[in-house]
């Protein structure tokens, strides 16, 4: 239990736990209140989605990776673990609104934008480290949500599948690829190594 917390506290879950909740639970309150349809729209669902990803993405990464990769664990097992819980996250957080008035929906829109853009956040750790993680998802899903049109052209579909309504072949299937993608090559590679601040003094 004392690893787990340590590893909690070293990967910041606490904090990303507590953002990964408020940005549904504000999103929800927002068309609760001030929303005439109670279903809430399939782009702020995809932001949604992003905004937790993208919450989450800095507890890829550990203050010192070059240490921990030195410590006697099973680092792709822990690791795939850790996104797999924050898929979970991910998912269920948006589905707890929906007993209530405003809700996210329908239920595999939620999940397909939730675990596709986690696994793209992903990634995007391995590539280009945590911290700039967020940058491909918010362009992709910003082109997504202000450029593409709706079209039955599967280009444009892969483009926008994340506001792509309802489920078609092209964008399940890119929400999958990513998905599978970003665990495993974060399980096998973990994200670039960096030595903490402190050990460059």
């Amino acid at each position: 239990m004392r690893w787990a917390y340590l590893y909690a506290r070293s990967r910041r879950l606490p904090t990303a736990v507590a953002v990964t909740v408020a940005v549904p639970a504000i999103t929800w309150a927002l068309c609760l209140a001030f929303g005439s349809n109670r279903i809430i729209p399939d782009k702020l669902t995809a932001l949604t989605a992003l905004l937790m990803g993208a919450a989450l993405t800095p507890t890829l990464a550990a203050p010192d990776e070059g240490l921990e990769a030195t410590g006697s664990v099973r680092w792709p097992l822990r690791r795939a673990g850790h996104l797999l819980l924050a898929a979970a996250l991910v998912v269920a957080v948006p589905l707890a609104a929906w007993p209530t008035g405003a809700r996210f929906a329908p239920l595999w829109l939620v999940a397909r934008d939730g675990v596709g853009l986690l696994g793209l956040c992903a990634l995007a750790a391995v590539l280009f480290g945590a911290g700039r993680a967020w940058i491909p998802p918010l362009v992709w899903t910003l082109s997504a949500v202000t450029v593409a049109e709706p079209s039955t052209e599967p280009a444009r579909q892969a483009v926008g599948w994340m506001v792509r309504q309802p489920a078609g072949a092209t964008s399940t299937a890119v929400a999958a690829a990513l998905a599978v993608a970003g665990l495993a090559a974060y399980a096998i590679f973990g994200c670039p190594r960096r030595a903490s601040p402190e050990h460059h003094g």
